[in-house]
């Protein structure tokens, strides 16, 4: 089998088997409640992240299985696996052959397979990212550069998935667009750039319709509300370039470096392709962390194409010359062992909570479990034979945070006795993602009366408690759960039923 397929297979069986066993995040739960209800967008993110779990599991309920955490994950194995397809595809075109030592560069980079099992919005984006990278490179430096429909078709839904999967996909259609204006001669240029366009507007139609009906909160959302007040953070920025420096790793920061400066002599034109395609959202990322806050995966769109460059640049033999060995032609190795072994830090945290361990000899007292983020893939799939074993039976479950209301709405879709379970109270882009209970006088943004009882759930992170007007809330079971022994994470229920004080 050659690399090309063989890669992929083994990086999709080593996401599965690494995260098949464990619980879901918080976001992957709200994300499988979104993908019940298909629709053309959500409050936070557009709707690609939702549809490949709808996918999933309609594929998987052939078998009987849907509401399962590999129903989950599954998509994410596939599109890191696809990934690896195209890059490699591209290594290959582009270098003249793949080799063994360009493959494990590329499977080692920690920033991205490390956390690949994990199924969030930034998957469907890379994998649509690189069917954009790879088919335009071919429309604009390959031997072949003739234009043909199918290119225009494959450009035009490669673009709308990237902004369908996240509103800063624009950024890689720029990428792509530049590409062409630099790159590309006569009719592959129009073309090309005319494709583009075309996905753009496939994508906006939808976007801009759900956003229309919606008080145009997502796009709110994340073009003002996620940035604040916007105001300069010295130490934000120090500790946004720590975070980078260690998903990067410091051979992929060196080389991107060496790409922004290369002596004009000599330039290869696939080291200046991929610049191009770094160096717009760097632009944007690595001066964003200083304004506003962050998040760390948002760079990594910066890196991947840095390290395809790293891999093309040692396959060609173009890392150093041979009158000074070891000064280029050792990034790519320092790469990959950091990589590999921040891969392992991962995987293996994931399964046993040696971080706390750590944490508690290190500070010689007990540690918050919250300090090992890894607790939060444990304890929520105690809920439902909890509140069996507690006679809370029958009654619909609400979270006040959407965190909490996914869980339970995951972890109890399994239950044999079904049960509702919601968002309450909450705003108007997220009225539709939710069930409506027909107990409560309204469904936000305001905390509601009760009609009915029903059950109250939180844990240690976001540990609220109910704020229901005219209801008695009790606190029935409080839940630790133990990981190897140690505390991983407490679950609380609180009984809530209406109540209303007699007059005088």
């Amino acid at each position: 089998m050659s690399w090309r397929w063989g890669a992929p297979i083994l990086l999709f069986f080593t996401l599965l088997l690494v995260s098949v066993h464990l619980g879901l995040t918080d976001d992957e739960a709200y994300y499988w409640v979104l993908a019940q209800k298909p629709s053309w967008g959500y409050a936070y993110h557009p709707p690609m992240v939702a549809w490949w779990i709808t996918l999933s599991e309609r594929l998987l309920g052939i078998f009987g299985s849907r509401a399962s955490v590999i129903a989950v994950r599954l998509p994410a194995a596939f599109l890191c696996a696809g990934l690896i397809v195209f890059s490699l595809k591209w290594l290959e075109a582009a270098a003249g052959r793949v080799t063994r030592s360009a493959v494990v560069l590329l499977l080692s980079f920690g920033g991205v397979f490390a956390f690949g099992w994990m199924m969030v919005p930034d998957l469907p984006l890379f994998f649509f990212w690189g069917i954009l990278f790879e088919r335009t490179w071919r429309r604009t430096l390959s031997e072949s550069t003739e234009f043909q429909w199918s290119d225009g078709w494959v450009l035009a839904l490669a673009s709308a998935g990237i902004l369908l999967s996240k509103y800063s996909g624009v950024l890689a259609l720029g990428s792509a667009g530049l590409s062409f204006l630099i790159f590309a001669r006569g009719q592959a240029r129009t073309r090309g750039v005319m494709a583009l366009v075309v996905g753009g507007i496939l994508a906006a139609i939808p976007i801009l319709w759900w956003n229309s009906h919606h008080g145009w909160a997502s796009l709110l959302y994340q073009f003002k509300e996620r940035h604040g007040e916007f105001t300069f953070s010295g130490s934000r920025w120090a500790r946004y370039w720590a975070i980078q420096s260690l998903l990067a790793g410091p051979a992929v920061f060196i080389f991107f470096l060496h790409l922004c400066f290369r002596p004009v002599r000599n330039r290869d034109r696939n080291l200046d392709y991929v610049l191009v395609w770094a160096l717009p959202p760097a632009l944007v990322f690595f001066t964003q962390a200083a304004f506003a806050d962050f998040k760390p995966h948002w760079t990594l769109v910066v890196w991947w194409p840095v390290l395809l460059g790293l891999a093309y640049a040692e396959v060609k033999g173009s890392l150093g010359r041979p009158s000074r060995p070891g000064r280029l032609d050792r990034w790519a190795s320092v790469q990959r062992i950091y990589g590999i072994a921040l891969m392992a830090v991962v995987y293996s945290s994931l399964q046993v909570p040696w971080i706390f361990w750590g944490l508690s000899r290190f500070t010689g007292k007990s540690t918050n479990p919250l300090m090992d983020v890894t607790n939060d893939l444990y304890g929520w799939s105690d809920l439902p034979q909890l509140l069996k074993d507690s006679g809370l039976q029958g009654l619909p479950v609400v979270g006040s945070r959407y965190q909490t209301a996914a869980q339970a709405s995951f972890v109890l879709s399994g239950a044999a006795e079904s049960r509702s379970a919601t968002l309450l109270p909450r705003d108007l882009k997220s009225l539709d993602e939710w069930p409506h209970l027909s107990i409560v006088d309204s469904q936000g943004p305001n905390w509601p009366s009760l009609a009915a009882p029903l059950l109250f759930v939180a844990d240690q992170r976001y540990s609220d408690g109910p704020e229901f007007k005219d209801a008695q809330c009790e606190l029935r079971l409080t839940h630790q759960a133990l990981r190897w022994g140690l505390p991983a994470k407490t679950l609380k229920v609180w009984k809530c039923v209406p109540f209303r004080p007699q007059a005088g």
